[in-house]
């Protein structure tokens, strides 16, 4: 579904004392892996290694300097923006960044549910979007009750699985989780990956999971592709 070709990515330095370029820092340097449907992919490695980089290009965030990206054998850049939001949804680490403060998370989800219909062409019925959001809070284990509340109401669990909604109501190909569970204990871990377990057993998601913790990689991930200052780890799958 998705191939990561050659792709490199390098950004420029600035001088904080002389406020201008003075150098390029290559960040990605010919990374190539795959991503096959149905399956989830580990994204593994330390900080400042390019994973969030890749994350990135991969939402058309960004563009690489050199390489491509393709879904299907066609380049990333090639489908429209209503055709992308389809392909590729991403899940932050910190849900603030995802979650207006603003807004109550019945609005929140709302929206997201009246973008997908507007995707699929469906005339948008307040009482059938309604029990979207109210169906789309009950799988993921959250209660109503939430609907009336806003992110900073939330428990760090809550706000997580709000983000996780928001994503996956889109209803896209590839679900990119950048270090999700980094902010939470260890309980609350074991329950969002049971709540992605039991959408990509219902839903069919693709999911590429980056993360620093090997361990958790090896638990959540059917293979691991392990980045090392921006190049595949010799011997990594992809």
């Amino acid at each position: 579904m998705i191939e990561v070709r050659s792709v490199s990515k390098s950004y420029a330095l600035r001088s904080p004392i002389l406020q201008r370029p003075v150098g390029m820092r290559m960040v990605l340097a010919g990374v190539s892996f795959t991503i096959v449907p149905g399956e989830t992919v580990g994204l593994l490695g330390a900080s400042g290694s390019g994973k969030t980089t890749i994350a990135r290009l991969l939402c058309r965030l960004d563009t690489p300097d050199s390489g491509e990206i393709l879904i299907d054998g066609r380049p990333a850049a090639a489908f429209t923006r209503r055709e992308y939001a389809r392909q590729v949804q991403m899940v932050f680490q910190n849900p603030h960044a995802s979650l207006n403060p603003r807004l109550s998370v019945r609005y929140l989800l709302t929206e997201r549910a009246r973008q997908c219909a507007w995707l699929d062409g469906r005339r948008v019925d307040r009482p059938a979007i309604a029990a979207d959001v109210e169906r789309a809070c009950e799988s993921a284990g959250l209660s109503t009750n939430v609907l009336t509340a806003y992110p900073h109401q939330l428990s760090g669990g809550q706000r997580q699985r709000v983000a996780i909604l928001m994503a996956v109501m889109l209803r896209p190909r590839l679900l990119i989780l950048d270090e999700p569970l980094s902010a939470l204990d260890v309980s609350l871990q074991a329950q969002m990956l049971n709540l992605l377990n039991d959408l990509q057993r219902t839903a069919g998601f693709t999911y590429l999971f980056i993360t620093h913790d090997r361990d958790l990689a090896g638990y959540f991930c059917n293979r691991i592709v392990h980045l090392v200052e921006g190049r595949l780890a010799d011997g990594a799958p992809i």
